[in-house]
């Protein structure tokens, strides 16, 4: 906005040039009428001395014996040279007439270049001088040639000679001036009050030459402020530029935390990937293990399948038989547990929908019926996969029968037995180490993470912070445009007034041109001051050139500056849509990880559960102990194996 203005006054600048060039050629227009006008003089003049010749032609007579006597051949030729003057001076006014044409031309044709307005204002100022000082001084020698002066019948009085220089400083021919008759002296008396006239004019006209050179000091200072004044404002420019550079070293600083910390969301996603695969190959030695448990829980002893009214004793001669005791009686434990499990979750299940009427959230009741759903799908699921398991025991068992019949030798020992189970306990321990590194390590990614989630905030508020100095800034740069545009309105309004001080001088010097014709020497000194204006015009004309150059620089660097924040800008959005999406990701990984925590300790209570369950067994089949429960329940599966089988 400020270029813009700046360029705006350039504009007026030059709009004043231009109207002082109008003014010029308006003053140029105002010296061809006086030229026509001293034409016209000088054809009255023509006039009047062939009718004073034709009247003295009557008495030469009585003047051939005056000492200064000029005779009638001499006057009639010179009146053929002064007839032939004004030939002359309508021939140069017809050609300035066609140049004038020829310009206005011109100008029609190319109204907007500003590049030929020094040479059109020369130009001018040549033909000016022309006007002014070698047509009139021709004029005047022409008629100081062809107008002798008799030396009896035409003598010249002490204001003759007064006038002769005041029309030679005017342009205006000298004409005979007869001492004996009154019309002369008459002329003479009107002489002496137009020179007094024409001195009071130029005392005038010097006060107002002195104004205007006063309102061009006055202009010249104006000028020299405006300077100034753009000066400044490419100083607050060059600290918009700096505090613009600072900012942007804190937006790169930005972009590369941003990218470290992406870097480490990258490894930490690595890192929980290794951790899923670590679990995942836990849960396959588990589940191998498990098979493992299963294969030899499967390899019971014929023992085991004899008849019903054998002995407690002689169903369990063997460990082996124990174990097959103690697996059968878990299995029938789990199921019962399930079972009451699952009326427990129904039972559960009845309350929930008997306390609809209670005042619950849909949303919440629609989690809790998913949740217990899900537990009713799950604990359905397991009650199934007891059953399968229940029944592929009963299998296991009659397959068990026949190959202990055939493998009565091949049975295992109790020490073979012990170190089986050492081992499984050392694969255990170390399986449970294994997991207590893993949840240290997944502790110590929770703090990391933490305290990158802290980092990241601290981030954001300090976007925040910078985004909020970004506003106070434009608000102080609209602010101070807005006080240059009031400065440069009333600036505006001083050259105005200006230019109207000075378009009322021109009309004042427009009419008093013809005051100014006389006063040659005058002239020329304002001439050469006219000369040094117009230095001063080409200097400043430079000066506004180079103001221009200027003004186009910083335009070029206001605007690439623009590009750069608004690329910064979008460059900030795309980093916080990136973080917001990290964000996303972070959270959907710490789900995951909780689930999978969450999976761990389940399958370790599990797994623990089992453990203790299958050692009392154990201790309670060392001992000679045995629940009831478990007792009816191997006996209901000998029965069911007895009616299937016979």
């Amino acid at each position: 906005m400020l270029l813009k203005n700046l360029q705006e006054q350039e504009d007026t600048m030059d709009d004043h040039k231009k109207e002082r060039l109008h003014n010029d050629h308006i003053l140029e227009k105002t010296n061809i009428t006086v030229l026509k006008e001293f034409l016209q003089k000088l054809r009255t003049d023509y006039s009047n001395l062939q009718n004073k010749t034709s009247s003295l032609q009557v008495g030469s007579e009585n003047l051939k014996s005056c000492s200064g006597f000029v005779p009638g051949d001499v006057l009639e030729k010179n009146a053929g040279n002064f007839n032939k003057t004004i030939t002359d001076m309508e021939k140069y006014l017809t050609s300035i007439d066609k140049s004038q044409i020829n310009m206005s031309v011109s100008l029609s044709e190319r109204p907007d270049s500003g590049l030929g307005l020094p040479d059109t204002v020369g130009e001018h100022k040549e033909r000016h001088k022309n006007i002014n000082g070698g047509l009139y001084h021709q004029l005047i020698q022409k008629v100081d040639l062809n107008l002798p002066y008799s030396q009896s019948g035409f003598t010249h009085s002490s204001g003759g000679q007064a006038t002769k220089t005041e029309c030679k400083a005017l342009g205006t021919p000298h004409i005979l001036n007869i001492t004996a008759t009154p019309e002369i002296k008459h002329s003479s008396t009107d002489y002496k009050d137009n020179i007094d006239s024409l001195k009071n004019n130029i005392q005038e006209l010097q006060v107002e030459l002195s104004g205007l050179k006063v309102s061009h000091d006055q202009v010249i200072t104006q000028m020299n402020l405006n300077s100034q004044e753009k000066q400044n404002l490419e100083e607050g420019l060059l600290a918009l530029q700096e505090r613009l550079q600072g900012e942007y070293a804190l937006r790169q600083e930005m972009d590369g935390q941003c990218k470290d910390y992406k870097q480490q969301i990258l490894l930490l996603t690595d890192e929980l990937v290794a951790e899923r695969r670590k679990l995942h190959q836990l849960n396959l030695r588990l589940a191998a293990q498990e098979n493992e448990m299963l294969t030899l829980r499967d390899s019971f002893p014929p023992e085991i399948l004899k008849e019903e009214h054998m002995n407690r004793g002689e169903m369990f001669k063997s460990d082996i038989l124990e174990e097959l005791y103690w697996n059968v009686g878990t299995l029938v434990m789990k199921y019962s547990e399930v079972l009451k499990q699952k009326e427990a979750l129904q039972k559960d299940n009845q309350q929930l929908k008997e306390s609809q009427t209670q005042i619950i959230p849909i949303t919440e009741h629609n989690n809790i019926l998913n949740e217990v759903t899900n537990k009713l799908d799950t604990q359905i699921k397991e009650t199934d996969m007891m059953k399968q398991k229940l029944f592929q025991a009963m299998g296991n068992i009659v397959e068990l029968r026949d190959q202990l019949e055939n493998q009565a030798t091949n049975s295992i020992t109790i020490e073979e037995h012990g170190k089986e189970v050492a081992s499984l306990e050392k694969t255990v321990a170390s399986i449970r180490e294994e997991n207590q590194a893993c949840k240290l390590e997944l502790e110590n990614k929770n703090e990391e993470k933490v305290l990158l989630k802290e980092q990241l905030e601290q981030k954001v508020e300090e976007l925040q912070t910078i985004k909020s100095r970004e506003a106070e800034s434009l608000t102080n740069y609209e602010q101070l445009k807005s006080r240059l545009e009031v400065q440069l309105q009333s600036s505006r309004e001083e050259i105005q007034i200006l230019k109207e001080k000075i378009t009322e001088a021109s009309r004042e010097a427009l009419s008093s041109n013809g005051l100014f014709s006389s006063e040659r020497d005058r002239s020329m000194k304002l001439e050469e001051s006219m000369k040094d204006l117009e230095r001063d015009a080409a200097e400043l004309k430079i000066k506004t050139h180079n103001c221009e150059e200027e003004n186009r620089c910083l335009e070029r660097t206001c605007d690439d500056l623009n590009r750069e924040l608004q690329e910064k800008n979008k460059k900030m959005e795309e980093s916080l849509k990136e973080l917001d999406s990290l964000a996303k990701e972070v959270r959907e990984l710490q789900r995951k990880y909780d689930h999978l925590n969450a999976e761990l300790e389940e399958t370790n209570k599990r797994h623990q559960e089992i453990v203790s369950i299958y050692r009392t067994h154990l201790l309670n089949a060392a001992q000679g102990l045995m629940d009831e429960d478990v007792h009816l329940t191997l006996h209901w599966i000998l029965k069911m194996q007895s009616d299937v089988v016979y």
